[in-house]
C-alpha cells in the first residue's frame, strides 16, 4: 500500500533556527534542554555536553544548515534540542522552541528532491511554509561529526593549499592506487 506524501501527518516539533522557523519529527527528538556556555565541554576535538552524564556531541545547527547566525553567547542560556536516531544521539543548538505541532507533511517536488538535509515542508495557519529536517541525514553529514574548529581549520588549509596535479604512471595497479 503507498500514499501520497501529501497524506503523511506527523507530529512534529516547531524551533527557531536564526532566525528560521523549521520543524523535526517529534519521534527523533529525545529531548529540549537549557545551557548555558559553561555546560559545553571538549573532548577530543569536539564540543560536547554531558546529557544524565553522557558526553553527546553538540553542533550549531545553524553552520550546518548554512544559516548566519546561531553560535553560542557567553553567559547566556541556549536551547539544546537533543536528537536520537538508531541509537546514536546529538545535541544541536537552536535558538528557541515553539512547541509540538500536528502537520501535514507535503513533498517538495522534484526541482528540490535532493535537497540536503530537509525531507519535506509544511504549511503553517497563516501561510507561511516550514521545512521539515531530515534527521538521517545530520547524523550521515561529516559535518555533524566534526568539530566547528577543526572543520575551519580543516577549510582554512584548503583554502591555502596549492593545487596542483599529480601524474602516476606504473603498469602495477598496486602502486597506482
Amino acid at each position: 500500500l503507498q500514499l501520497p506524501l501529501t497524506m503523511a501527518m506527523i507530529s512534529g516539533l516547531l524551533f527557531d533556527c536564526a532566525g528560521t522557523t523549521l520543524a523535526v519529527p517529534l519521534h527523533y527528538v529525545s529531548e529540549i534542554l537549557r545551557i548555558d556556555a559553561a555546560d559545553v565541554i571538549s573532548e577530543g576535538g569536539r564540543e560536547m555536553v554531558r546529557v544524565h552524564g553522557r558526553s553527546i556531541p553538540m553542533v550549531a545547527l545553524a553552520e550546518i544548515l548554512g544559516i548566519e547566525g546561531g553560535k553560542l553567547d557567553a553567559g547566556e542560556k541556549q536551547t539544546v534540542l537533543v536528537l536520537s536516531c538508531r541509537d546514536r544521539q546529538l545535541a544541536c543548538l537552536v535558538s528557541h522552541s515553539y512547541g509540538v505541532k500536528e502537520m501535514i507533511v507535503k513533498g517538495m517536488g522534484k526541482q528540490l528532491k535532493r535537497v540536503e538535509f530537509f525531507s519535506g515542508v509544511t504549511i503553517m495557519g497563516d501561510g507561511s511554509p516550514v521545512l521539515i529536517l531530515a534527521v538521517p541525514d545530520l547524523f550521515t553529514s561529516g559535518r555533524s561529526q566534526e568539530s566547528t574548529t577543526l572543520r575551519k581549520a580543516h577549510e582554512e588549509g584548503r583554502r591555502q593549499a596549492v593545487k596542483g596535479r599529480v601524474l602516476v604512471v606504473d603498469d602495477s595497479i598496486t602502486t597506482r592506487t
